[in-house]
């Protein structure tokens, strides 16, 4: 359960990123909702490590904020859900992995001169890549 609440959460998220470059703060504290809601049903599946995971988030928004907006605060708040629901390893695998889609996607799109250096992308839609990629 908690697989598809992450997965339609990343995926409505991906589309808000990519039109409108904002993340849904309604969407994300319904999915909080669903996420502490899965746990009160299943209270073992909880652990210290979900509590950590959430930390990747809150690093990804200091960042924000002592970067002053380069990197995106909607990301930390993704992380800080994920993490939530996936823990501390599983997120700073996904972490990577959109990191790395990322890059790729960046390198291909300064090839053929479709962005410039100092343009800026969208990162969720790269984070709900690499956690469908990761569900297979």
């Amino acid at each position: 359960m908690m697989h598809c609440i992450i997965a339609v959460y990343l995926v409505l998220m991906s589309y808000m990123d990519l039109k409108y470059r904002r993340i849904s703060w309604v969407a994300s504290g319904v999915c909080l909702v669903l996420v502490i809601a899965n746990y009160c049903m299943t209270p073992t599946s909880f652990s210290v490590s979900n509590v950590l995971g959430v930390g990747v988030g809150v690093v990804i928004a200091a960042i924000s904020l002592v970067t002053q907006g380069a990197i995106g605060m909607g990301d930390g708040i993704v992380f800080g859900l994920t993490g939530l629901a996936l823990g501390l390893v599983n997120n700073l695998t996904l972490l990577c992995g959109g990191l790395l889609a990322a890059a790729v996607c960046s390198i291909v799109l300064l090839c053929v001169h479709r962005v410039g250096r100092k343009d800026a992308l969208p990162f969720v839609p790269f984070i709900c890549f690499a956690y469908l990629v990761s569900l297979l």
